[in-house]
């Protein structure tokens, strides 16, 4: 871009990127773990100075004199409206960060811009951001695509004001993101569009940028003859602007075009001259580069010719020459008579990216010089074609070149070459010398590779989970000599002591992440010590993945579950192992494996029937310290109606980590079963029988087995329970049970009986269907929360509470007396009306422990029950609302004494409830969380919430 517009230094143009380095600080902007301040004085022990995180998607920035300009897409914020109702607002944003000190990043100031971040340039003092609305995004008109400029003056980065805001409406009802070219004086704006019938080239806007206060004025409109997909088909020289385009593949009749335009004024361009390109058969465009007089352009179909087009006399374009090669090129970096192109090429079986050198010293006679290939059978780059020069480096002293990519080869010597593979991702070295280009090593990374660049002696990766140094001596074998994490993926957290265990899937290397870190370090994504552990490789007929965790002060045990599939024998098997992690030290040690259940028919997991509206509570896997117990049946298929064959429950001391020791009890089977749940030594769930006095109702038992020697677990007796259970106390003799009733409404239309929420509708003929008229059954199911108190075979109710019409049972956690229950809304489809929250009319679906929130509302109500009395006295409840997220929001809950902690769902908060006086219970304090919670745990009095990329969060439940 600064190849263009006048000489003054004032007005340099600077452009955004997700690295940048100020001294020896190197700011790294990753999608998952926002802003981060690295010391890389001293390569080999790099260490975090500061991160901040905003609650956004992180696009490019600025940084000038510690203070950063960071551009965020999908920037969301409710609105309220002035009916009174609130609405999800998603934008895009300019956060300026002080991190002068970076230990304590702070945000400054942010400007909106409206729809998606397009690209952006600083020119001088002043930043310019081009934004996009497609018509489509949130809060944008519909149908009417716009493009906005807006101006920054960021001379004074801890008073950054706004200029101006030029806002051009597109002439289509579709197009696409927008590219920028920019010098000191203009800027072009220009992207694709789309008529009814089909593609019509791009428009391409003229902004004066020339004051150097910031002010812009709207010039002239250019257009051309195809369309501009990237900002490298565009260019000024000379007072010469030059534009390479092509309509899109399914118009391939249409060439490539060449025209050149006379900038007069920015408010003036005249045509000056035009070509279009002979090509040998119709190919798409795929890449374009301008430098100097000369351009180059490549296009695609099963060769990759290069055409060299003379435009050293601008009114007359001449197309010079050709060459061709297999694979195109997708970025061209030109080194005046040499030409270096990244693309792809899957034609030789080395690699399906490539490197290529070409002498373009006589334009009539472009040739091919060399070429490397890597990246396996299936490698991308993760930038667009307007960002690949960001990521490809040329380093002309160092005689190398640095390119970031990610890719997946099959395995050759697999059983199953075709569905198995290895992932990789890192910076490949090319060496480039005497004309050649020589393939190296990799320095590899964990996940996608963004970036590689050399810093004092080495050679930095960055990927968005982390940024390492390696030693290149040896270009061959890149040696890491040091990282640190951007962002840490948690899925799964566990209680140890006063420690947290962090555990990830890491789908790159098909492997489960494990770490056991202080309650004080859960938050940080860095780690002193982590342990990687291998899974048994994914295939065409088998598979294996971590099923749950469960943890002691000093142990970790991860369950998998696996699965194969015998195609010459077609029979399927199935199997459970435990491993075993030692977190007692400092880094996590792997003690062993141990099978614990496995056969041909291993349905541990599968709830063999559940019917509509029963609460299945509970998990089919529990720990009790060293103890595992999980629920295992098979079921026949081979009759009309699946039959339960076997019920048993299988309890595995993994005392010994290598040799588990496993005893079956038969449990009953029943007509259908819900999860175990935990007191003390025992183990309860509950089935439901076939009533034996009442034709077409069913009685409901809780089973209990005592597992306090698991080798030898004892049944205790079945006791008829008034509904199916969530939860127990074995030293109190009590238990919470969900009952159910239903009530049947005749003549209503089948809109009217869903609006009830857990609700069915019934035709007055099934077999002709129904429509909006139709008078049929409603029958509607209603639930109610018990406490009973049980002693051997006989339970006593001793109080109910019935939930609200469409409420039902989602989470339940146990505190000192004290029982908190969130509810769940909707089973099925249901129409909520504007009494809960979203708009009448609003059909949406909820399968599980979820809740509605608003997607066009804010903090709808997260209704929370409390029940006291199950551990003695009088049956006591109350209610609280608290404020929760979004719909579909999971809502895990902990509790602790009289109070608890839960998720109020994906944009919602973590929030601590007192019930100290349980019919009035209180939200004591909430936070907001920058995830959606995956799952809750308490470490102390501390809950503590993992949230995927988004880390870890916590929230203390005292005082």
């Amino acid at each position: 871009d600064q190849s263009a517009g006048t000489a003054d230094a004032s007005r340099t143009i600077a452009e955004a990127d997700i690295v940048q380095i100020e001294g020896e600080t190197l700011y790294a902007l990753s999608q998952y773990g926002g802003l981060s301040a690295i010391d890389i004085s001293a390569p080999d022990q790099l260490q975090v100075l500061g991160r901040l995180k905003v609650v956004a998607t992180p696009f490019e920035m600025y940084v000038k004199s510690g203070v950063a300009f960071a551009l965020y897409q999908g920037y969301g914020e409710y609105v309220h409206n002035a009916d009174d109702t609130y609405q999800w607002v998603q934008t895009s944003h300019v956060v300026v960060i002080d991190a002068r000190d970076p230990a304590n990043m702070k945000q400054i100031s942010q400007f909106e811009v409206p729809g998606y971040v397009a690209d952006s340039r600083i020119v001088g003092n002043i930043l310019y951001v081009a934004s996009f609305e497609d018509g489509y995004c949130w809060d944008c008109e519909a149908n009417k695509p716009k493009t906005t400029v807006i101006s920054l003056d960021v001379s004074d980065p801890a008073a950054v004001k706004k200029v101006g805001q030029l806002t051009f409406d597109e002439r289509t009802d579709y197009s696409w993101h927008r590219s920028i070219f920019v010098n000191d004086q203009r800027m072009y704006v220009a992207g694709p569009e789309w008529g009814t019938q089909g593609p019509i080239g791009s428009t391409i806007q003229v902004v004066d940028i020339s004051d150097p206060a910031g002010a812009m004025v709207e010039g002239a409109t250019v257009q051309v003859a195809g369309q501009v997909n990237s900002r490298w088909q565009m260019d000024e020289l000379d007072g010469v602007f030059r534009v390479i385009s092509q309509s899109p593949e399914w118009n391939m009749v249409e060439p490539p075009h060449v025209e050149t335009f006379q900038v007069v004024s920015s408010n003036d361009l005249q045509p000056l001259g035009s070509t279009t390109l002979a090509l040998p058969r119709p190919e798409q465009l795929q890449s374009v580069r301008f430098d100097g007089t000369r351009a180059y352009a490549i296009t695609f179909e099963q060769t990759d010719p290069l055409f060299t087009i003379d435009l050293s006399d601008p009114a007359a374009p001449v197309q010079a020459g050709q060459v061709q090669m297999p694979g195109f090129i997708y970025y061209m970096e030109p080194r005046g008579d040499r030409m270096i192109g990244l693309g792809y090429d899957n034609t030789t079986g080395t690699g399906s990216l490539q490197v290529s050198l070409f002498d373009v010293t006589d334009l009539t006679a472009p040739a091919l010089i060399d070429r490397a290939n890597f990246g396996g059978e299936w490698g991308w780059f993760s930038e667009d074609q307007d960002r690949i020069q960001k990521a490809f480096k040329v380093l002309d002293d160092a005689g190398l070149i640095l390119m970031p990519f990610s890719g997946w080869t099959t395995d050759a010597n697999s059983a199953e070459p075709t569905c198995y593979g290895t992932w990789k991702s890192g910076v490949q070295l090319i060496d480039w010398a005497n004309d050649t280009l020589t393939l190296r090593g990799i320095a590899p990374t964990l996940g996608s590779a963004r970036r590689g660049f050399l810093h004092n002696d080495r050679l930095f990766a960055m990927s968005d989970d982390r940024v390492e140094a390696f030693d290149i001596t040896n270009r061959d074998a890149p040696a890491p000599t040091s990282k640190v994490a951007l962002s840490h993926n948690v899925t799964q957290v566990l209680p140890a002591g006063d420690k947290v265990v962090r555990l990830s899937q890491n789908w790159w290397t098909n492997a489960t992440e494990l770490d056991a870190v202080s309650l004080d370090a859960a938050t940080v994504p860095s780690t002193d010590g982590d342990l990687e552990i291998a899974q048994q490789p994914n295939g065409c007929y088998k598979s294996e993945y971590l099923q749950n965790a469960f943890s002691t002060d000093s142990r970790a045990y991860l369950v998998y579950q696996s699965y194969d599939y015998d195609p010459n024998t077609q029979v399927s098997t199935q199997g459970t192992a435990v491993k075993t992690v030692d977190i007692s030290g400092p880094s996590p040690v792997l003690l062993g494996s141990t099978p614990i259940s496995d056969g041909p028919n291993n349905q541990y997991y599968y709830s063999y029937y559940t019917p509509y509206g029963l609460i299945d509570h509970g998990s089919p896997l529990v720990a009790l310290g060293d103890t595992l117990v999980m629920t295992y049946t098979e079921v026949d298929y081979t009759s009309a109606t699946p039959k339960v064959t076997t019920s048993e429950l299988r309890v595995a001391d993994l005392t010994d980590p290598t040799n588990a020791a496993v005893k079956a009890i038969t449990v009953p089977t029943g007509l259908g079963a819900t999860g175990l749940v935990t007191s003390g030594s025992v183990v309860a769930r509950s089935h439901y029988e076939t009533s034996p006095t009442h034709e077409g109702s069913v009685r409901f038992y809780m089973d209990r087995v005592d597992v306090s020697d698991p080798a030898n677990p004892k049944a205790l007796r079945k006791i008829n329970i008034p509904g199916s259970l969530l939860a127990f106390d074995e030293a109190a003799q009590r238990a919470l049970t969900v009952d159910y009733r239903s009530q049947t409404t005749k003549n209503v239309l089948a809109s009217d009986c869903y609006s009830h929420g857990y609700a069915s509708f019934y035709p007055p003929d099934p077999t002709q269907g129904y429509s909006d008229t139709t008078l049929g059954d409603c029958v509607q199911l209603l639930f109610s929360v018990n406490l009973v108190s049980f002693d051997n075979d006989v339970a006593e109710l001793i109080g109910s509470k019935e939930l609200p019409e469409g409420q039902s049972i989602g989470q339940v956690a146990l505190g000192d007396n004290v029982a908190f229950i969130t509810q769940a809304a909707g089973y099925g489809y249901r129409v909520l009306t504007a009494d809960v929250g979203i708009a009448s009319g609003a059909a949406i679906g909820c399968f599980g422990p979820c809740y509605y929130g608003g997607g066009s509302f804010a903090e709808q109500d997260l209704p929370v029950v409390t029940l006291g009395g199950l551990q003695g006295g009088a049956f006591k409840s109350g209610s609280l609302n608290v404020k929760g997220g979004d719909y579909w929001g999971y809502a895990p809950i902990v509790a602790q004494g009289t109070r608890a902690a839960l998720s109020g769902g994906w944009r919602g908060k973590l929030s601590v409830i007192d019930a100290s006086d349980v019919t009035a219970p209180s939200l004591v304090r909430d936070v907001e969380i920058s995830g959606y919670v995956s799952n809750l745990v308490l470490v102390g009095s501390t809950a503590v919430a993992s949230m995927g990329y988004d880390g870890v969060q916590t929230i203390s439940l005292g005082d």
